[in-house]
């Protein structure tokens, strides 16, 4: 595993808290065992690793077996990535839960860190990621980018003002047991559409409780071309999709939030810039398929331009490069488009220059290499 850790607080954590590490998989036969290992390995002594295999026909289970009695294996029909989240959440007991990914690793002192923040009225922590790649060698890469000083109350404010705040994927959020019987298990669907379980969760989190940032690598995660739900697929069904996803899920929050004293605008898609550069790239590259009648080119920018310069949660450098990028999605030529929503969608695809140049410009966040960063 890749040696990355920063150096850590002085603080002492508690060691009363139990994690639960849930890890579902669904065809990942390739990387569900080092997930498992990664998990066996953090340094806490309260750890129960339960795996849920969710239908999975490449011999994952037989792999999952292996690591019996120290995990635990619950087989489900394919129910997609929520229903397998909600199945091992019920077979969990611990007071945090991780939900992991099985072709993502936990760095060793995750729990440890946690700890050091955790306090009543915690819904959910949440670290940065490292990136590496199929074959578990650092890319050099880490995000989230968390601005300074984020609050759970400057993340109440971006939810509230634009559906959207800095966070990271399923793997690096860590989640309280009590917010979670409130709101697991998921539906099957929104209108008709199977969803991640972070989905489910993100903005539920931040309606119930407090979100709390850890700005360190704590989780590693691997690109291995088929696991960015758009960035492996530019096409029109995968951005319609994410489009239609975002309109479900506002919609069910704002049914939510009365009940937990939330206030949630109608219009909360228009001012989230990470909304609407799914609604650029399919209006641009898509115009037939685009699912919101009303956009128009000119319409698009002026919105994306408010949301940038309002929201919260982008460093200047970051919200310059967002709109150099929506104004070359939508004014430059088709196939200037194409390469830009390509690369912005999946990083891998990105030129090293640019890399540098976002890197330099701060957008990116790179980790120096050291000695031994290779998997181990």
């Amino acid at each position: 595993m890749p040696d990355i850790m920063p150096d850590t607080a002085a603080t002492a954590p508690t060691e009363d808290l139990t994690l639960s590490v849930v890890i579902t998989c669904h065809n990942y036969g390739a990387f569900v065992g080092d997930a498992i290992r990664s998990a066996l390995a953090l340094r806490w002594p309260r750890v129960e690793v339960i795996v849920v295999d969710d239908g999975s026909t490449d011999g994952s289970p037989g792999i999952i077996r292996g690591f019996e009695p120290a995990v635990r294996l619950i087989e489900t029909p394919h129910v997609g990535p929520s229903g397998a989240c909600s199945a091992g959440f019920a077979a969990s007991t611990g007071a945090v839960v991780s939900f992991l990914d099985a072709d993502d690793l936990l760095h060793p002192d995750l729990m440890r860190e946690v700890a050091r923040v955790w306090h009543a009225g915690v819904s959910k922590v949440q670290c940065q990621m490292a990136t590496i790649d199929r074959d578990g060698r650092p890319l050099g890469t880490v995000f989230p980018q968390f601005p300074p000083g984020l609050t759970p109350e400057r993340i109440r404010a971006m939810l509230r003002t634009s559906y959207a705040y800095p966070t990271p994927p399923g793997s690096a959020n860590l989640y309280a047991r009590w917010f979670l019987e409130r709101v697991m298990p998921h539906p099957e669907t929104l209108d008709g559409l199977r969803v991640g379980n972070d989905t489910m969760l993100l903005g539920m989190a931040v309606m119930s409780g407090d979100v709390v940032t850890i700005p360190k690598p704590l989780v590693f995660y691997r690109i291995h071309g088929s696991n960015l739900s758009v960035a492996s697929d530019q096409g029109a069904k995968a951005l319609v999709r994410r489009i239609r996803v975002d309109q479900a899920n506002l919609k069910r929050l704002r049914a939510r939030a009365p009940d937990l004293g939330f206030d949630l605008p109608e219009g909360a898609l228009e001012r989230s810039p990470n909304h609407l550069q799914y609604r650029i790239a399919c209006h641009r590259l898509f115009p037939d398929e685009h699912p919101v009648a009303g956009d128009r080119t000119a319409g698009l920018l002026a919105r994306m331009a408010r949301a940038v310069l309002a929201f919260d949660g982008m460093s200047a450098k970051g919200k310059a490069a967002m709109l150099v990028w929506s104004a070359g999605v939508l004014l430059g030529p088709k196939p200037l488009a194409r390469r830009l929503v390509r690369w912005r969608f999946s990083p891998t695809a990105r030129p090293r220059l640019l890399r540098r140049a976002l890197s330099a410009a701060g957008v990116l966040t790179r980790l120096a290499p050291r000695a031994g960063d290779a998997a181990k």
